[in-house]
């Protein structure tokens, strides 16, 4: 038997330079002139899945929001969201480790602070795996992907599996973010009330 370490390194650098020849050939799975950010090299989905599922990347790149710490005005880029096919990967021998590999070398140019969502799809065995930076662990919990592994068991196809799997994960992110934001708020908002009282009160006390 092949020992799981050169098992691992295969996967990784077949699936890698498959995955930047999809990446760099803009017209392989999206018609539209940027590259995609769906790779699929063993055409696991039809056509017109592909195009649909692209289709859903692009408007949630388009869309996303920043995560970085020095998110400003000067930060045009929101994370990055891509999806992966593969013949097959089994997390019982490395298949985390080869996803977060990828996630590594396909995705860390086109981020600001390691700010990207991996998602791979094993075909043979069904098996799904989300890997992402540390910005975004932070703000998506374990329960959230567990449960979107669940999902997935019960959905009628892959198209709609991988769909419901980056939708709900930028859902996820962008209301946490909008969480710390309301949070940050009504800390302001409270420290003020709690200035504003003593403030008060000093003033009283003194007449």
């Amino acid at each position: 038997m092949m020992p799981s370490t050169i098992l691992v390194f295969i996967l990784l650098t077949t699936t890698q330079v498959y995955c930047q020849s999809a990446v760099n050939d803009t017209d392989t799975f999206c018609d539209v002139t940027d590259p995609s950010l769906l790779c699929d090299p063993d055409n696991i989905l039809p056509e017109d899945s592909s195009e649909k599922l692209c289709a859903t990347i692009n408007e949630i790149n388009n869309g996303s929001v920043c995560v970085c710490d020095n998110c400003t005005t000067l930060v045009e880029n929101g994370y990055t969201m891509a999806v992966a096919m593969v013949a097959e990967l089994d997390r019982e021998d490395g298949g985390f480790s080869v996803a977060e590999n990828l996630r590594q070398e396909w995705l860390n140019t086109k981020t600001i602070c390691d700010d990207s969502i991996l998602v791979v799809y094993s075909n043979c065995n069904e098996q799904l795996f989300v890997v992402m930076g540390e910005p975004l662990e932070r703000l998506i919990s374990n329960s959230t992907i567990d449960q979107l592994y669940e999902e997935c068991k019960s959905m009628n196809s892959v198209l709609e599996c991988l769909e419901n799997t980056v939708t709900k994960l930028d859902e996820a992110v962008t209301k946490a973010i909008e969480d710390e934001k309301d949070n940050l708020i009504w800390g302001f908002l409270g420290l003020l009330a709690i200035v504003t009282i003593l403030s008060f009160h000093y003033y009283v006390k003194d007449y």
